[in-house]
């Protein structure tokens, strides 16, 4: 469970020209990492 909690979800923040844009990015999981959510029945699926 430790190694669960190395993943991160960031939230980006950039401007390009006269837009200000955001958005998220979830790390991505080890391997061992991708088996234990697999095993519990989570996804790292981020919706706002």
């Amino acid at each position: 469970m430790e190694d669960l909690g190395t993943i991160y979800l960031n939230i980006v923040k950039c401007r390009i020209r006269e837009g200000s844009y955001r958005f998220a990015k979830i790390t991505r999981p080890t391997s061992l990492q991708q088996k234990a959510l697999y095993l519990l029945g989570v996804s790292l699926i981020y919706s706002q």
